[in-house]
């Protein structure tokens, strides 16, 4: 699950993030990049 929050704390969007099934002793990482745009580009 993904949450973003604004500045105030308040929640603007969930996203469950599906990665699969695993098996006892597998593992998964997740990678998380941002893009911040100026308004109007």
């Amino acid at each position: 699950m993904v949450v973003i929050r604004d500045g105030r704390g308040e929640e603007i969007a969930r996203n469950v993030v599906g990665v699969g099934s695993l098996a006892p002793g597998e593992q998964r990482s997740v990678s998380l990049s941002v893009e911040v745009f100026k308004h109007g580009e």
